[in-house]
């Protein structure tokens, strides 16, 4: 069981702001970063893996390092942060070019997630339907275009009360500058999350990148 931690607004930081965002000015905001994957890409050649996958547990791995990406409210309708969050993901059927949304539950031990995500995404990858599973409350949506390197990218969410998940995509990784660069873009709900926690999560999903061993 996930720990919802509630938010104590009377000493909340941020309370103002959440108050102004959540029940005045509705706002959400995406932002676009490149990120260095030339070693990962590598490394994940050499090891036969498949990127799709570990990036999910990159990206995840750096969600859960910041508080601010992990907020949500319970049937009480009280902001709270989770202890741990997960991806929900989308697993693209080649034959009708339709998608559908799975989910695996995110392990810190990279050998057991990897080996989880690849067994679902075999049991799922012929069923059809826009939900194979169910995501938690304690989830947030990712998605990949590897068919276009981009530079800019914004998902329109016009009912935007009480969702507080971030929504983070990424495209196809080319050269540039003599090294492999992938785009990432990372959407919030500005009643939670600023500009400052979103280049927090840029500059560590670098770094997560960077350090990463198998």
């Amino acid at each position: 069981m996930i720990n919802f931690n509630i938010i104590d607004m009377s000493n909340y930081e941020r309370k103002e702001h959440y108050i102004h965002y959540a029940t005045k000015d509705h706002c959400t905001y995406s932002s676009t970063a490149t990120i260095d994957v030339q070693d990962l890409v590598q490394l994940v050649k050499r090891n036969g893996l498949r990127f799709y996958p570990v990036f999910i547990y990159l990206v995840t791995s750096t969600v859960n390092k910041i508080k601010e990406l992990k907020m949500g409210v319970n049937e009480d309708n009280q902001l709270g942060s989770y202890d741990e969050v997960s991806a929900s993901y989308p697993i693209f059927h080649d034959d009708d070019k339709t998608f559908s949304c799975a989910y695996t539950k995110f392990e810190n031990n990279f050998q057991k997630f990897y080996k989880d995500i690849i067994a679902d995404m075999q049991q799922y990858k012929d069923v059809k339907g826009f939900k194979v599973v169910e995501a938690p409350s304690n989830s947030f949506p990712v998605s990949c275009t590897p068919w276009l390197h981009y530079t800019a990218m914004n998902i329109n969410v016009p009912y935007c009360d009480n969702f507080y998940a971030p929504i983070i995509t990424w495209g196809k990784y080319k050269v540039i500058d003599d090294k492999l660069s992938i785009p990432v873009t990372l959407q919030v709900n500005h009643a939670v999350c600023d500009g400052y926690h979103v280049g927090i999560f840029f500059k560590q999903l670098q770094e997560t990148v960077d350090s990463f061993v198998i």
